[in-house]
């Protein structure tokens, strides 16, 4: 394998592809969800922990997330 870079011509080739499926995916998205805003606006939320027992409530909900989704039957299955 050599080392020489690729042409000009393609150094932005793979770019270029990777932009143009991340454009068809939003308009795909786009039409079918009919969302508000951005595609990531609502994936990354903060809370402020402002109690003793909120950190418990929190890592209680997290943990029966795939009880009650119906993946399992008991929090202490999941791998």
């Amino acid at each position: 394998m050599s080392n020489i870079p690729a042409p000009p011509e393609f150094a932005l080739s793979i770019g270029k592809v990777i932009q143009s499926v991340g454009r068809s995916h939003m308009h795909c998205f786009n039409s079918t969800y009919h969302p508000t805003g951005t595609l990531w606006e609502r994936c990354y939320q903060t809370t402020i922990v402002d109690s003793e027992q909120y950190p418990l409530t929190l890592m209680r909900y997290i943990e029966l997330n795939p009880v009650r989704s119906g993946i399992l039957e008991h929090p202490g299955n999941y791998p």
